[in-house]
């Protein structure tokens, strides 16, 4: 099948498919299984390239339905962090707890004094700060920009806290934040007013799939982008702080900061009511102001935004995980041809190690003959290019159809 690479993009020949086999089938019943399950759990469309940012309903606290909209609407926004329980106890840890936390729109340049209330999320050490093996607090972005620290947390929470806790020696608190503008976080760059018109636009957007996936797609998704852009520019009305000036990189590390000194003062505020007195605080929980240190783990463009903060305070970082590291360069000019290329070496590797295996430890190897990376990689495009006229039906209480753009951004996605 005859194919060409632009950026990292392979275009198909639109060569009729192939009737699918009843290996491949199985395959690719696992991908859609996949990526159902991760739809129903997330509430979001991210992996395809469209993200929810608010959840309507949940299981709060002693099992009962939150509703979100309700929920942070009302939760207080105060200059210090106060945190009220709002999930039930994940396996991990106690009870999640939210706060908002008030900080400037403009840190520098006092072109307002309008404010922002930034929704935090926090899953609590499983023992006290007073407890010797108390290790901090660990701040966590998953990446976007304009991703849901607040969701990531509460879904990935248990993931991060397997990771980071060492049992009888640290244990730490996570902590995340939807960044300014993002989520719950408020006021929130709303391109659209109407959340019903803008889940539907999602969806339009979602529909017409990749660049490739049509004659007319790259049309379309091109005058989308103009149309949602320039009416995200459009002005607010007069004496309307615009927070779409404030949701720089920079801005969102300096939220950081503003985080670690607020949990700084947090700390001793419990150490305190812990131990039931006014002196004789450990000096390792005592609140210092300007040099508390940021323990943070930063994924994909987290990885941007933790290296930001360690440029502009360098002498605030104590340790500090980029994974998944973004070439800022490449970032900065809007390139992301990085991305592509690091994708299809991750592709060549699956099938290397693939044709090394062999079957039945890796299911697109050959039954009954010798099996090479070329072997894999055809079968792996046969597979792909077959959704492009024949996408696959799922029968399920939850019906889905999995195309070739879906398989396409999923690889790439995951």
């Amino acid at each position: 099948m005859e194919k060409t690479q632009a950026r990292g993009l392979i275009r198909p020949s639109h060569q009729l498919p192939q009737k699918r086999s009843g290996l491949v089938k199985l395959l690719l019943a696992a991908i859609c299984a996949g990526a159902i399950v991760a739809r129903l759990q997330t509430g979001s469309w991210f992996l395809f390239g469209v993200s929810s940012t608010r959840t309507t309903a949940d299981e709060g606290t002693h099992g009962v339905a939150v509703d979100w909209d309700t929920f942070w609407d009302t939760l207080p926004t105060r200059p210090k962090l106060e945190y009220t329980p709002c999930f039930d106890q994940t396996p991990l840890g106690g009870p999640f707890q939210c706060a908002r936390l008030e900080l400037p729109m403009d840190y520098w340049n006092g072109t307002t004094d309008a404010t922002i209330s930034l929704a935090i999320l926090r899953s609590p050490a499983v023992v006290p700060v007073t407890d010797p093996r108390y290790g901090g607090v660990i701040l966590l972005n998953p990446g976007g920009p304009g991703g849901s620290g607040v969701g990531f947390l509460r879904r990935g929470g248990d993931a991060i806290r397997k990771t980071v806790d060492v049992k009888d020696h640290k244990h730490y608190d996570l902590l995340s934040f939807d960044p300014r503008g993002v989520g719950e976080t408020t006021p929130a760059v709303d391109c659209i007013k109407n959340p019903t018109l803008d889940h539907a636009w999602q969806l339009r957007v979602m529909e017409e799939g990749i660049f490739e996936a049509s004659d007319a797609a790259i049309g379309r998704l091109w005058a989308m982008s103009i149309a949602r852009s320039q009416s995200c520019s459009l002005p607010l009305p007069d004496g309307e702080p615009d927070i779409r000036k404030y949701v720089t990189t920079a801005s969102v590390a300096r939220d950081m900061l503003e985080i670690v000194e607020r949990h700084g003062e947090w700390r001793e505020t419990e150490a305190r009511r812990l131990l039931g007195c006014v002196t004789n605080v450990p000096s390792t929980l005592l609140y210092k102001p300007e040099e508390e240190k940021i323990q943070y783990w930063g994924f994909s463009y987290g990885t941007y935004l933790g290296n930001t903060f360690a440029a502009m305070f360098p002498d605030r970082v104590g340790r500090l995980i980029v994974d998944g590291v973004v070439d800022a360069y490449d970032y900065k000019k809007s390139l992301w041809s990085d991305n592509l290329l690091d994708t299809e070496k991750d592709l060549q590797g699956l099938y290397y190690h693939c044709a090394r295996a062999g079957y039945p430890a890796c299911a697109l190897a050959n039954q009954t003959s010798v099996t090479t990376a070329k072997g894999v990689e055809d079968r792996v495009l046969n597979i792909t290019y077959s959704l492009y006229h024949n996408p696959l039906p799922v029968i399920s209480p939850s019906p889905e159809v999995i195309t070739y753009s879906d398989v396409k951004n999923l690889i790439f996605a995951g």
